[in-house]
């Protein structure tokens, strides 16, 4: 069975706010975060993430990142 990344999102969250990201996240932490959280490389990470902004699970401004 594969992950569902759409639905794991919260997992992220919770990485990155056990790490004391919680606003204006750097796209950087981000994609670290889900290559850890999901054991995938960075470059599937940063596809991912354009992914999550196209389905308005996150924003992206300035290369920071924002959960909606």
């Amino acid at each position: 069975m594969g992950t569902n990344y759409y639905r794991d999102i919260d997992k992220i969250k919770s990485f990155l706010e056990k790490n004391g990201e919680k606003k204006d996240i750097p796209i950087e932490t981000f994609a670290k975060a889900m290559a850890i959280v999901f054991g995938m490389k960075r470059k599937t990470a940063g596809k991912w993430i354009k992914n999550f902004v196209d389905m308005n699970f996150i924003t992206m401004n300035d290369r920071k990142i924002n959960f909606i």
